[in-house]
């Protein structure tokens, strides 16, 4: 928790030069049952996570 809100981190084994090539965006869901929509931002406290990694 950071300021009363979850946080995730994690360090990439990636250099500097590399790692600011990528864009992270965490993802949620309520349920993992079909049709429900992954949301973005999310910080829900019960939620289904994923991270998507996009290049720059």
């Amino acid at each position: 928790m950071v300021d009363g809100a979850p946080a995730v981190e994690w360090s990439p084994k990636l250099s500097a030069a590399e790692e600011a090539k990528r864009i992270y965006t965490v993802y949620g869901k309520a349920s993992l049952e079909p049709g429900e929509e992954w949301h973005s931002p999310t910080n829900a406290l019960d939620r289904f996570f994923k991270v998507g990694v996009e290049m720059k």
